[in-house]
């Protein structure tokens, strides 16, 4: 799957490019989320990556859409795949207005970033920590990186209810 895609993108001195890298875990954060169905749909994460730069609240509303439209399929398939099988599928959350599909849509990006940005932070980061007896290094780096340089969906989320 994706970690012998990534380990056949080695260059002769092991590194692997950004690009590389970037396809590569989004093909297997489309695959957790979505399911294997979801796995060589690159255009969803064309479309989620235009979402997030989108520049005005129109821009963002009208690829938001864009991106459920891509979604629809495998969120509302008979058997979903991936963590989308998880997720509730009534409608809207009555204690917090969320449908199944924005609950996707965030997942989706937060588990993009983490494997595209937190994972090569937290590898640099076990490069450089002392060993220390009792603790997991990978664990420690993980737990690093994530609290040095969250991915921006885990501390951001759009509220669409107002506050009572």
């Amino acid at each position: 799957g994706e970690a012998a895609e990534i380990h056949a993108a080695r260059h002769a001195d092991g590194s692997v490019a950004r690009d590389d890298w970037c396809a590569c875990t989004a093909r297997l954060a489309r695959r957790i989320v979505l399911g294997d169905a979801a796995a060589d749909d690159s255009l969803i994460s064309a479309i989620l990556e235009a979402v997030v730069q989108a520049e005005d609240g129109t821009e963002y509303a009208a690829r938001a859409s864009a991106l459920r439209r891509r979604l629809d399929v495998y969120v509302h398939a008979v058997h979903p795949g991936g963590l989308t099988g998880a997720v509730r599928d009534d409608g809207a959350d009555e204690a917090t207005g969320e449908s199944r599909d924005a609950v996707v849509e965030h997942v989706l990006e937060t588990l993009t970033r983490a494997l595209a940005d937190t994972v090569p932070q937290a590898l640099a980061l076990m490069t450089v920590q002392p060993l220390m007896p009792g603790t997991d290094r990978a664990e420690r780096a993980v737990g690093e990186a994530l609290r040095r340089y969250p991915p921006l969906a885990a501390g951001l989320h759009e509220v669409r209810a107002p506050f009572s």
